[in-house]
């Protein structure tokens, strides 16, 4: 167990680092993962983790349905309605000329008149907890994206099989503000 002062260290350090810049080899998978900030305006109501898809030289965020729709009781007693939802997601992306310290983007969930930009799976909708944002602030950042061929890898998974999820749980993330 952690004690209070590791975690505030940690989600510190995952605010401000996106990974190490040393000139050591990492695993692509570890710089797949991006930490977000799910916000309401100025607000921060949550952190969760997502990944970059590229389609048709589009790039596309891709997280839980449930962060997008997130909302939470508005700690700010000036405001009368009690709740605030997510509106933006700030995303801390990789420097385009460097490792190291991150680039922080934010990215709005709504067009003018609250229509979603998010996509949500064609034929499952809703049910499915996944969307996918198209970027639209994608310049000074180097993406790392999801390898698509790795749905092509030939391996079963059963029940109980252990798995690793590579990602920010609860804002935690590793030395130099790598994914856990």
């Amino acid at each position: 167990m952690q004690t209070p002062n590791v975690r505030a260290l940690l989600l510190i350090v995952a605010g401000t680092l996106c990974a190490p810049a040393l000139s050591q080899t990492l695993d692509p998978l570890s710089v797949t993962s991006l930490r977000l900030s799910i916000r309401h305006d100025d607000t921060e109501i949550g952190v969760a983790t997502g990944f970059v898809v590229e389609k048709a030289n589009k790039r596309y965020l891709v997280t839980n349905r449930h962060v997008v729709l997130l909302c939470t009781l508005d700690a700010n007693p000036g405001h009368a309605d009690g709740w605030i939802c997510a509106n933006k997601l700030t995303i801390s992306r990789h420097r385009l000329t460097h490792r190291g310290p991150c680039v922080s983007v934010v990215e709005d969930l709504y067009y003018e008149k609250n229509s979603k930009r998010w996509l949500e799976h064609p034929t499952l909708g809703a049910s499915a907890d996944l969307v996918g944002l198209p970027l639209q602030k994608t310049e000074d950042v180097q993406f790392y994206p999801l390898d698509m061929e790795l749905r092509r890898a030939d391996i079963v998974v059963g029940p109980a099989d252990p798995v690793s999820i590579v990602g920010f749980p609860f804002g935690l993330a590793q030395d130099g503000g790598l994914p856990v």
